[in-house]
């Protein structure tokens, strides 16, 4: 008699286990992946007059949810093993918090209703059973019973709430660039091939303050297609994360004037400054967005109005390698420039391209080698605005 619990029972170890379980999980799920997210929603529904504290919201909701639970298990009791089933409310609330940011997330929204109804559903049908027969369940199924619904609710929370990597990668981003951590926002996602046109123009801001500049780290992180608009910020973008456009604006010195393009508007700036181009990154704004535009003709033509060109000096990573390039296509280069080093890995990098006929495979393969190089970007890296 012991080893079996009656199913109109639900013991207290399992009432206690449950709720700290998903109360762990709870705190968990918002202070580590939604806190961001929840940042912003409640930045756009106050509009900017109130801010999240991450800690602090996320052990109001862990009590909501768990407040939720204690309600309706009291006006809708499930019972024995089946206990866990009460938290799916508060399993839909979770989902429910990150369904309309930064848009509404249909699929999110159906999800969490299947969910409630099968809830609703699976009482009725459940009360019904209990009238017809009564039985006992062992402690081993009990306990093993827990879990697995435990679990599946958890798969469930983090299946349909908002777990887009990439928007997380960009809220977290935005929120070290606004605490002036640079390098702790270039280190979000760097494991990831996962990028998009806003998250590269937020880690391009970043870059621009590390020593060697955006020359020398722009192509270091996998690139989205989009040319010179991969470094510009639209004042939409901010509805996507919380570090407002204008902060670029102000960095380079100037707003960009109505209907004037990123590359443009990075020409304006950097030559409005020449005379202080060592002082502002807007100089390496302009060059690198010709790097991306591959325009490697004009490039040539505008790296020494802003920078020394010389044998003896050294020049950021990507803009020897730009030049590098610029030299060995050109039959008549109007900047001559040599670096052994730099020459040397571009002879690696052909010699290695003669190895591969097919064009697809070479691409692949220079790219596990290369894909950090301006050449690998010049030659291969498809080129396509994106209009963002």
């Amino acid at each position: 008699m012991k080893d079996n619990i009656r199913e109109k029972e639900t013991p207290r170890w399992v009432r206690i286990f449950s709720c700290v379980l998903f109360g762990a999980y709870t705190f968990i799920y918002i202070y580590a992946f939604q806190a961001d997210a929840l940042s912003l929603t409640q930045h756009i529904l106050s509009c900017g007059q109130t801010q999240f504290n991450a800690f602090v919201g996320s052990c109001v909701i862990t009590l909501l949810a768990l407040g939720l639970q204690y309600l309706l298990q009291r006006l809708l009791p499930f019972k024995g093993a089946l206990y866990p089933f009460s938290f799916i409310p508060s399993a839909t609330l979770l989902v429910f918090l990150t369904a309309f940011t930064p848009s509404v997330s249909y699929g999110a929204i159906i999800a969490a209703a299947c969910a409630l109804l099968a809830w609703v559903i699976l009482y009725f049908v459940l009360s019904y059973r209990r009238k017809q027969v009564s039985s006992s369940t062992p402690r081993l199924v009990m306990y093993n019973g827990t879990v697995g619904c435990m679990l599946a609710i958890f798969l469930f929370i983090g299946m349909a709430g908002q777990t887009n990597d990439v928007w997380h990668y960009e809220l977290k981003t935005a929120r070290y660039l606004n605490e002036g951590k640079y390098d702790k926002a270039l280190s979000v996602g760097e494991q990831s091939l996962a990028t998009s046109p806003v998250l590269t123009a937020l880690r391009a801001f970043a870059m621009s303050h590390e020593p060697e500049g955006l020359g020398g780290h722009l192509f270091e992180r996998p690139l989205p297609e989009g040319g010179a608009e991969l470094l510009f910020l639209e004042d939409c973008d901010t509805m996507r994360m919380l570090f407002p456009a204008d902060s670029l604006y102000a960095y380079l010195g100037k707003m960009p004037q109505r209907d004037e393009t990123p590359q443009h508007y990075f020409e304006r700036v950097a030559k409005t400054y020449r005379k202080y181009a060592y002082r502002t990154p807007a100089r390496d704004y302009w060059l690198c967005s010709l790097l991306l535009e591959k325009q490697l003709d004009q490039f040539a033509k505008e790296l020494p109005l802003f920078y020394e060109v010389s044998d003896s000096v050294d020049l950021p990573r990507y803009y020897a390698e730009a030049l590098i390039l610029y030299n060995r296509l050109r039959t008549k280069p109007t900047v001559l420039y040599r670096n052994a080093e730099v020459s040397a890995n571009f002879r690696d990098f052909i010699e290695m391209e003669k190895q591969y006929s097919d064009m697809t495979v070479r691409s692949n393969m220079l790219w596990q080698t290369y894909g950090e190089t301006y050449f690998w970007y010049y030659l291969y890296h498809p080129f396509r605005r994106t209009g963002k």
